[in-house]
């Protein structure tokens, strides 16, 4: 089994609900919605799944200006994952979808916080 995931700065002057419109046409997911479910506490962040999939988008107050984060994770609750699953890593392939909808996005720095 695998565990996809990637983390993602995306850089816009849109508004949260707008860039997740537009991440969500980009990716070809379902549309992204505002996550009520108080796993983010304190912090706005659109989410949606698909094909075992998580996506979401947020940003904290510490994030840089204009920037939001963008997680894809294979969706733990899905599926049975016991910790041996081969992690992929797809950022690229995210990133050329998202380049190609004229998204400016690139990999999150590893040295932000989460």
């Amino acid at each position: 089994m695998f565990f996809i995931q990637s983390d993602i700065t995306v850089e816009s002057g849109l508004l949260l609900p707008d860039i997740a419109r537009e991440i969500s046409k980009a990716l070809n997911i379902p549309s992204m919605v505002i996550d009520e479910s108080g796993r983010y506490e304190g912090v706005n962040v659109y989410t949606t799944t698909c094909f075992g999939l998580e996506f979401t988008l947020g940003r904290t107050a510490e994030d840089p200006k204009r920037t939001y984060h963008l997680v894809i994770s294979s969706d733990v609750d899905a599926f049975d994952y016991d910790g041996s699953e081969k992690d992929v890593d797809a950022t690229k392939y995210a990133l050329l979808l998202l380049s190609k909808a004229g998204v400016n996005a690139y990999p999150r720095d590893t040295k932000l916080l989460y």
